[in-house]
């Protein structure tokens, strides 16, 4: 049921977005093509993310962090591309990865560590929680805090969520990278 209710969805903002309203005997063929293709990725989808962690795993314990970081975000873009996900980052893929948090307006970085009690472990900074609501993660310092758009987008080549809002105000280019 939930995927007739996304396909819907989809249908109704391709045809709002495209200006196009389909016969309703069009739509429900467009609506079967979907769900066909969906069903028929799916189990690729999910062979290629446990063939992409195995690899994680092994470069890792061959101490290729280079590579395990980039099997890192292929696995991130491949898993928030997830439908159920509606694109936004989990919870999961946040936890014990390294990224890189920075300002290019103000030439400020920082490595970050997403840890599983909420906390995150910074080298410039004292220890700050973060939370995952929806598509927002809020990022909290004991003097500030950030929320950023949970929604994963390419920049410069990297994949990054871009900040919202934070107690500074709106930053110019502030985002943290997935690594």
């Amino acid at each position: 049921m939930t995927n007739h209710i996304r396909t819907l969805a989809m249908l109704l903002i391709a045809a709002t977005v495209h200006g196009e309203d389909l016969p309703l005997n069009a739509q429900r063929l467009k609506e079967s093509y979907q769900e066909a293709v969906e069903n028929a990725t799916t189990p690729l989808t999910k062979t290629y993310i446990t063939e992409l962690t195995r690899l994680k795993t092994q470069a890792t314990k061959a101490g290729d962090l280079e590579g395990a970081l980039a099997i890192d975000a292929e696995l991130i873009q491949i898993q928030s591309a997830d439908p159920d996900t509606n694109g936004v980052i989990t919870k999961k893929q946040l936890i014990n990865s390294i990224t890189i948090y920075e300002i290019p307006s103000s030439n400020y970085q920082a490595n970050m560590k997403f840890n599983a009690d909420g906390t995150i472990t910074a080298e410039k900074k004292d220890v700050t929680s973060w939370k995952l609501a929806g598509d927002k993660l809020r990022i909290e310092g004991p003097k500030n805090w950030n929320v950023f758009d949970a929604r994963p987008k390419r920049v410069d080549g990297k994949l990054v969520i871009l900040e919202s809002v934070s107690s500074n105000g709106k930053q110019k280019g502030a985002r943290i990278t997935l690594r």
